[in-house]
């Protein structure tokens, strides 16, 4: 009983490594979530699609380690804007991925299901740009404020996981 005290207090010191933990969480939960409003409306596939989602898949897969250097920042109170630039960076990286991947299976509405009405296009599209574009002004942000950079990619991974286009004619 003694002892816990000390190592409670331990674990709350490590607070920014439990919040990257769940940003990180967060952020997978909101790539799958529209990646499966993606390929719900996605007929075929061909190899460029398949190299495409392959290079998402290695952004999401690499989130691990900015997000680390992240709450390491957090931790050492150094680098934080650096850090949080270098994890906005990637977070901009895969949005390009993810929008690269949608416009190449809508182009011409050529690997979707025929009954995919335009509008769902545009605004699947619009959901993406808008997104990444967010992404962008918010590690802007960091520059100024890291702190409340924070605060707001949770706030849009938030959004964008609990919002959704409605894929359906």
């Amino acid at each position: 009983p003694a002892q816990s005290g000390p190592l409670w207090h331990a674990v709350l010191r490590q607070w920014p490594s439990f919040l990257g933990y769940a940003l990180s969480f967060l952020l997978i939960g909101v790539v799958w979530v529209n990646h499966h409003l993606v390929f719900h409306v996605i007929e075929r596939v061909d190899l460029g699609l398949l190299w495409y989602n392959l290079l998402l898949l290695l952004d999401v897969a690499f989130m691990p380690f900015p997000t680390n250097l992240l709450a390491n920042a957090l931790i050492s109170h150094r680098d934080g804007t650096t850090a949080a630039i270098f994890y906005g960076s990637t977070l901009i990286v895969g949005g390009v991925l993810f929008n690269l991947t949608w416009f190449h299976a809508s182009r011409h509405h050529r690997l979707l299901h025929a009954d995919t009405s335009p509008e769902v296009i545009r605004a699947m599209g619009r959901r993406f740009v808008g997104g990444t574009g967010l992404c962008a002004v918010i590690t802007l942000l960091s520059l100024v404020q890291v702190d409340l950079s924070l605060a707001c990619y949770i706030l849009t991974l938030t959004y964008y996981g609990v919002t959704g286009v409605r894929s359906s004619t």
